[in-house]
């Protein structure tokens, strides 16, 4: 088993995982990561919980994450019920939601087919086409003409991922649906019904979309941190027209009364680049961001490499 656990297994992303702020959100990855193990092994509790044990043992940081075995149990068996959705089932009856459905599968199996990522989660399931078919009534753009795809799954995958540990918090959600930044494209995005909103309650509606978040800073207002291929991070949020030219987890640390360092960790964003800042560092307007048919890129890619 040791060889299987070391070799095969994937771990948890330790670098994300330590830049998250508080210990509830910890606890809530952590269990995403071992209902991930729990399907990667097919099997149940007790060897879920062994393996646990050996990747993270006693001096682990990780350690007092791992739950008792009942509580593993009940969490796991909840996770295997939520089975693989039938797209095909969804064509005569909802014509509009099996369109987006397609789509959506063709990127769920781009980005889950890299050999780097979890090809269990390649099939979309019964929660995920919950929030899909949620998400669709508000964005009304099951082929991305409007909101790229990537962004529209991105939105889906956070509300999926959320329901999938019980976190029932969404408000940061909620509100991005609720007033469609995306359709105020005569008002400057730092001008709309969205802002408003945010403005109210910061710090809860601030969206924190797990797959459009980076680790990074700013530096004298601008944003230093790690982008992915093509920037499609960024592109999330240019697409849903949001104020932000991107979220992400700012890691800094302070000295503690004995001198010690203690590490903190926020989320923060940086705000929209000026005009000046544009050319001064070389960024994209957003109108350029928003060209980038980031969605059907990736699943052109996927396609070749087949």
């Amino acid at each position: 088993m040791g060889d299987i656990i070391h070799s095969e297994l994937k771990q948890l992303d330790r670098v994300s995982f330590d830049a998250l702020p508080t210990e509830v959100e910890k606890e809530r990855v952590f269990k995403e990561h071992y209902l991930d193990l729990a399907a990667q092994l097919g099997k149940g509790a007790r060897p879920v919980q062994r393996a646990l044990k050996e990747l993270y043992p006693v001096d682990h940081p990780c350690h007092l994450f791992i739950p008792h075995l009942n509580t593993l149990q009940k969490h796991i068996k909840k996770d295997k019920e939520d089975k693989h959705f039938n797209i095909e089932k969804s064509k005569k009856d909802k014509p509009k939601l099996y369109a987006y459905l397609r789509q959506l599968q063709k990127l769920n199996t781009a980005i889950f087919s890299k050999e780097n990522q979890d090809s269990k989660k390649i099939l979309l399931t019964n929660l995920f086409v919950k929030h899909a078919e949620i998400c669709l009534y508000s964005f009304n753009d099951p082929l991305g003409e409007k909101v790229d795809l990537l962004a529209q799954w991105c939105v889906i995958r956070e509300y999926y991922s959320r329901a999938r540990v019980d976190n029932t918090f969404t408000d940061d959600l909620d509100a991005i649906l609720e007033h469609t930044p995306w359709l105020d494209v005569e008002y400057d995005p730092t001008q709309t019904l969205y802002v408003l909103a945010v403005n109210k309650n910061p710090k809860d509606l601030i969206p924190r979309i797990g797959y459009a978040m980076v680790d990074g800073k700013l530096v004298d207002g601008r944003f230093i941190g790690k982008i992915k291929d093509n920037a499609w991070q960024i592109c999330v949020y240019y697409q849903l027209r949001l104020p932000y030219h991107i979220v992400f987890i700012n890691r800094y640390e302070i000295k503690t009364t004995y001198r010690a360092l203690s590490h903190v960790n926020t989320i923060m964003y940086a705000p929209l680049p000026t005009p000046e800042q544009r050319e001064e560092f070389g960024i994209k307007s957003p109108e350029e961001y928003r060209r980038i048919n980031i969605a059907k890129g990736m699943i052109a890619s996927h396609l070749k490499d087949q």
